[in-house]
């Protein structure tokens, strides 16, 4: 197994925007940073859907891997996502991820396209010939109409040992994970997509997740994930409960706008911009938050 790819809890890390949504904000971007590191998160993904990577220009997308790399400077792994529905686009773009020194990459299915299996084979093995990086595939057919069925999978992962690792996010996960960790072994890590599915795939033979949840709570789950790898279901199932309605909660509207609202109320981001086509949350929906977090807060639940 790769060094890079451990188990835990990776943060889908939001990207934070000045007021007015033209730039990175680079001061609430490290102290997010800073907030992941000091809870000893696994590691980071960066531009991912959590990351509004599709409203990054090209130039921002650079400059925002070789400031967390930088940041980071080595203590945890970083992969960029390089997802797109195009492949020469997704090559190109991971090629540029590899060039800037990241450990490693989340591709999403191609969407939109709606590739057959036999497509989508040929899309992932076309960036796997163009990169030695580590890879992770992301399967998540709510969002790009396909799933990345489990036999192009163990292709994939026969023909391409760095294709090791998956994001799992469809509504069969935990069929779909006991037929992975059966076919492939203990080498191929599998990340819950999903945080409130994440102790019962633990139970069941997963890695850790890759989350937008832990860009507020990655101490809590952390601790979640340590007290499941060592079998300890009892304390697991008690930090659950303590974290189900703040999954839920994260889950009123389109992510990222529920977890950058948190942010900003954690004092983490300065502001809870979120670009177009995506909006901030509704006011009711920030009332909402600011009521549960006065209340975790009194109670110091959070």
């Amino acid at each position: 197994m790769d060094k890079n790819l451990p188990r835990g809890t990776v943060t889908a890390l939001a990207t934070p925007f000045t007021a007015d949504g033209d730039r990175i904000d680079f001061p609430s971007l490290d102290r997010l940073l800073q907030f992941q590191l000091d809870r000893c998160v696994s590691a980071l993904v960066v531009a991912g859907t959590t990351g509004e990577g599709s409203t990054l220009a090209h130039g921002e997308y650079a400059q925002l891997l070789v400031h967390v790399r930088q940041f980071v400077h080595g203590r945890v792994p970083i992969y960029a996502a390089t997802g797109s529905y195009c492949t020469k686009a997704c090559v190109e773009r991971t090629q540029l991820a590899e060039s800037l020194g990241v450990d490693g990459v989340l591709i999403v299915a191609p969407y939109y396209n709606k590739p057959t299996q036999r497509g989508i084979f040929s899309h992932f093995s076309a960036i796997a010939d163009a990169v030695h990086l580590p890879i992770i595939l992301y399967s998540i057919k709510s969002r790009c109409a396909v799933a990345i069925e489990v036999d192009t999978i163990c292709e994939l992962y026969e023909k391409y040992p760095h294709i090791c690792a998956l994001k799992e996010c469809e509504s069969d996960c935990f069929a779909r994970i006991s037929r992975l960790r059966i076919a492939l072994g203990n080498q191929f890590r599998l990340y819950c997509g999903n945080d409130e599915l994440l102790l019962p795939f633990l139970s069941i033979g997963g890695d850790g997740a890759i989350s937008a949840a832990s860009n507020s709570f990655i101490g809590e789950m952390k601790a979640l994930c340590d007290d499941a790898f060592l079998q300890n279901f009892h304390s697991a199932a008690e930090r659950h409960w303590k974290l189900f309605p703040w999954f839920q909660l994260l889950s009123c509207e389109t992510n990222p706008s529920p977890i950058k609202f948190m942010l900003h109320l954690r004092g983490l981001f300065t502001n809870p911009t979120i670009r177009l086509p995506l909006v901030e949350l509704s006011p009711e929906n920030k009332r909402r938050m600011e009521n549960v977090h006065k209340s975790a807060n009194a109670t110091a639940n959070l």
